[in-house]
């Protein structure tokens, strides 16, 4: 990646995000690509940790979206236990859907959706196994596109569903289903919990 990219997406974690540190995550599969991955802690720009990426937004994808960043949202009383798969999970999945941009060229946009490996939740304290991408609504309006000279970055949130709902989602889509039955719950709908632990 090019310093002035990496610079500017920086700056745009910063501004948009607050203070954050690297947050050191190897993945438990020797994947080929493996993106830096960011934790900005609850604050007042936000109450619940920001993870994201930094580095998927140098290759190049099909379609409108040529070029994203992901990040996730995690429970305030998130554990980091991170050689822990009841714990660490969402670095897992965060990594491996930049590894599927990484060795595919296939379109990235809003609605898109990923089964986990086997049809198994992403832990066996968890219901999830299905990630979700949207539009991170709850930031700050100008936090989805950030333009670095020729180049647009938008920046993606992975949320998750159970496969019950996977049903629903390949019923309406994706759009539909975050339309209809996240964004009415706000922000929550999109926080990743470990409630079960």
């Amino acid at each position: 990646m090019k310093e002035k990219e990496l610079n500017a997406i920086i700056k745009h974690y910063k501004s948009n995000l607050g203070e954050f540190d690297v947050l050191e995550y190897t993945p438990s599969k020797n994947l080929p690509f493996k993106p830096q991955l960011i934790i900005s802690n609850p604050n007042t720009h936000h109450d619940y940790y920001v993870v994201a990426t930094v580095g998927v937004s140098d290759c190049k994808l099909k379609g409108t979206y040529s070029h994203c960043e992901f990040v996730m949202l995690l429970d305030k009383d998130w554990k980091f236990k991170l050689d822990n798969i009841n714990h660490n999970w969402p670095f897992e999945l965060i990594h491996k859907i930049s590894n599927i941009v990484y060795l595919t060229d296939s379109e990235m946009g809003y609605g898109k959706y990923f089964i986990n490996d086997g049809n198994k939740t992403f832990s066996p304290t968890s219901d999830m196994g299905v990630a979700l991408i949207g539009v991170p609504a709850m930031l700050d309006t100008r936090f989805f596109e950030l333009k670095c000279g020729k180049k647009n970055i938008n920046f993606f949130i992975i949320t998750t569903a159970t496969f019950d709902e996977l049903k629903l989602i390949k019923h309406i889509g994706g759009i539909n289903f975050i339309q209809r039955y996240l964004l009415p719950e706000g922000e929550d709908a999109f926080i990743l919990r470990n409630d079960k632990i």
